[in-house]
């Protein structure tokens, strides 16, 4: 049996023991169980692979079929040819999609926003940053007390390292005190809510983040758009941004999205209706994940939160397959 340390996203870990030939569905099923995750919500999990690399996070959803030996070997194999440029391997479990409903999954996608923070997938400017961070403290520690050094320790644990020049100094800290203490008595589940920016109705607009690369369209006005693209879908609609500035470029909303298709490392989504249809190309490490995330988010908004998208679409599949070289998204970290 091998020991893999498998970690969930609010940093705590735990060990599994498996036959090298164990599967990555095998591996999830387990670990749900192992944090007695009810049957009804196991649906929205995944297994995610997290390489951290000296100015970079490399991140995949692990394939069903693929199994835990070929993970390992793989580590074993990057860290020979990396070396020292490879901080870290891990597997996390991880949302691959969010409910609409939020309340029975709160804290889990509570982790999932600053994880995606700390690696810098989600972009806030630093004011936006205090006010998320002192909900989060409120959240996770409870009413501010005074104790030397805590606030300066415990919000490193909500940004990478390589952001460290640009919130470790004093005013930052001083206006995460302030919001800090502004917040004392507030319930952990209100700062949840505030946190996940969940409106009056119960909504929200969180979602899963992708890194392409803009190719074509047959839309002139697309043709010089910015190469490196971030991508978020959620369940309203898919937003692309500029990876260097984060200003968003184009949303669009999932209700007119005529449809999508991967073909290897290419992507195509089709919008707009039967009078003008645009066409948008980009090249993705990570094609399926995003399939999915857009066919699972369509279906929750069509009634069905159950829906699969590989049991539907059976020529996908083919996807799944181990492939010569690693594909993964990539997020910088300067």
């Amino acid at each position: 049996m091998i020991p893999v340390v498998v970690y969930l996203q609010n940093g705590q870990n735990f060990y599994t023991y498996n036959e090298s030939y164990t599967t990555c569905d095998e591996l999830l099923s387990n670990c749900l169980k192992y944090l007695e995750v009810p049957a009804e919500q196991q649906g929205y999990f995944c297994l995610y692979e997290g390489v951290a690399k000296a100015s970079r996070y490399e991140e995949r959803q692990l394939p069903k079929p693929l199994l835990v030996g070929d993970i390992l070997s793989s580590w074993e194999i990057m860290k020979k040819q990396y070396q020292d440029l490879v901080g870290y391997t891990r597997i996390y479990v991880g949302l691959k999609y969010f409910p609409l409903d939020p309340s029975p999954l709160f804290h889990p996608m509570v982790c999932a926003k600053l994880f995606d923070i700390h690696y810098n997938k989600i972009h806030f400017e630093k004011y936006e940053l205090v006010k998320l961070w002192a909900l989060a403290f409120q959240l996770f520690y409870g009413d501010y007390t005074e104790r030397p050094g805590f606030l300066r320790d415990k919000s490193r644990l909500f940004y990478h390292k390589n952001f460290e020049k640009f919130y470790n100094d004093e005013s930052f800290i001083k206006d995460l005190k302030e919001k800090y203490e502004a917040l004392s008595g507030r319930s952990a589940e209100s700062c949840a809510s505030e946190l996940l920016q969940i409106d009056e109705m119960g909504g929200h607009l969180n979602g899963q983040v992708f890194k392409v690369m803009f190719r074509n369209s047959n839309n002139p006005n697309f043709r010089d758009m910015q190469e490196n693209i971030i991508m978020t879908i959620n369940s309203q609609c898919v937003t692309l941004a500029e990876e260097s500035s984060r200003e968003n470029i184009l949303e669009i909303g999932l209700e007119e999205v005529a449809n999508w298709g991967v073909n290897d490392d290419v992507l195509v989504i089709s919008y707009g209706d039967k009078y003008e249809i645009t066409k948008m190309y980009f090249l993705s490490h990570a094609p399926t994940s995003i399939a999915e995330a857009l066919f699972n988010y369509t279906n929750q908004n069509n009634g069905d939160d159950t829906a699969d998208l590989f049991e539907k679409n059976n020529d996908i599949t083919r996807f799944l397959q181990n492939s010569i070289t690693r594909k993964t998204n990539t997020f910088t970290l300067n």
